[in-house]
Parts: structure tokens; sequence; C-alpha cells
């Protein structure tokens, strides 16, 4: 009954808090939550984003502590850690709170969110190289980072795309044409895919294919 009754108690202040971070008014919004039930879970979550998005990066961890201290065994405390320092680009800290999160709620939906974009990050961290590799001609190189970021995710369009250009740069048409598919079916939209699989159907004497490729393309 206590329990309850503080919760309700802080049914006001949150909602009122919630209502101005969705208007992007996060310093007013953590003065409305400073006032209310320092013990409630949300309270102290809802504190930690608003703290972290007036810029206040310390002060937001300092609520996510006493929220792990108060409440050790909830995913969203942890959660809300993995994404305070995906943010921070700090990808090996996210990954560690991630997954004390989902090993206590597998199934916890903003924990599952949050470590997709962790594992995103992750692998577009490998972007940049993969593609200065690529300018330079160092396909060997090249292909070996590209590989070792489709491990950590096999879905990423770019780092299928970037697979399947190495392969076109070679002149190794047909096995180029898997990785750049993947890329479109992971990004219907992802126009230059659609150019290099006409160069590659080009390039292995299937006029039809290349012409409906090009097409796409344009």
């Amino acid at each position: 009954k206590y329990n309850v009754l503080l919760a309700k108690m802080s049914d006001e202040p949150l909602n009122e808090a919630l209502s101005l971070m969705a208007s992007g008014l996060y310093t007013q919004a953590l003065e409305v939550l400073q006032s209310a039930n320092q013990s409630n879970l949300y309270i102290l979550i809802s504190e930690a984003r608003a703290a972290y998005f007036s810029g206040l990066k310390q002060q937001s961890l300092d609520y996510l502590n006493k929220a792990s201290v108060l409440y050790p065994e909830n995913a969203d405390v942890y959660s809300g850690f993995a994404y305070i320092y995906l943010q921070e680009k700090d990808i090996e800290s996210a990954k560690k709170y991630i997954s004390k999160s989902l090993k206590i709620a597998p199934d916890n939906k903003t924990s599952i969110a949050v470590n997709e974009a962790i594992i995103k990050a992750e692998a577009d961290s490998y972007l940049n190289k993969i593609s200065e590799q690529i300018d330079s001609q160092n396909y060997e190189e090249a292909m070996s980072l590209t590989d070792k970021a489709l491990k950590i995710n096999p879905k990423s369009a770019d780092l299928n795309f970037y697979k399947g250009l190495i392969y076109i740069s070679q002149n190794k048409y047909a096995d180029s044409t898997a990785y750049l598919y993947k890329c479109t079916e992971s990004n219907k939209n992802y126009a230059l895919a659609y150019f290099y699989l006409g160069v590659a159907s080009d390039n292995l004497s299937e006029k039809a294919e290349a012409l409906k490729y090009y097409k796409k393309f344009i």
C-alpha cells in the first residue's frame, strides 16, 4: 500500500515532466521531477533522461546509479546506462550495460531497441576505414575489415554494399551480386546497389537483368 501511495504521488509530476520532454523542454522537466518522490524508479529514470538532454551527463549517471542501488534487478535502469554510453560513443560500456539489462529481461522492448542501436553503431564504426581502404585500392584489407564488421551486424545495408563493391572493384562480378542483393533487402531504396547490380549483370552477359537494375537505379 505504501509503494502504491508513493507511485500515485509521483504520477502528476511525472506526467507533466514527460509532456515537457516531449516538447524538448528538458531543463524545465528536470525541475518538475526534482520536486517528486526521489525513491520512485520512473522518476529517477526520467530525471536521468532530462538531465542528460540538458547537458548534465554526470548528474544523469548519478540518477541512474541511485536507481541501480534501489532497484538492482530492473532492466530499464541498465538500458538507461547503455543508452547514455552509446550517445557518448563509448561502445564497450554500452555493451556491458545492455548485456546486464537483457540478462534481467530478455524481452524488454527498450533494451532490445538499444541493443540493436549499439550493434549498428559498433559495425558502422568500420565504415570510414573500409572506404579509405577501397579508395586506396587495398582490397584485401578492405575485405578483412568488412568481414569483421559483418560478423557484428550481418544485415547492414552499407556493409553488404561495400563487400559487393570490393568484389566489383576486383572484377569478381559473380561474387558481388549476393551482397549487393542483401543490401537492397535491408534498404530497398539503396540506389547505388542497384547500379552495381546492373554493372555485375552486364559483365556476366545477363543483359535483361542489367537493364532491370539500371532502370531501378534511375
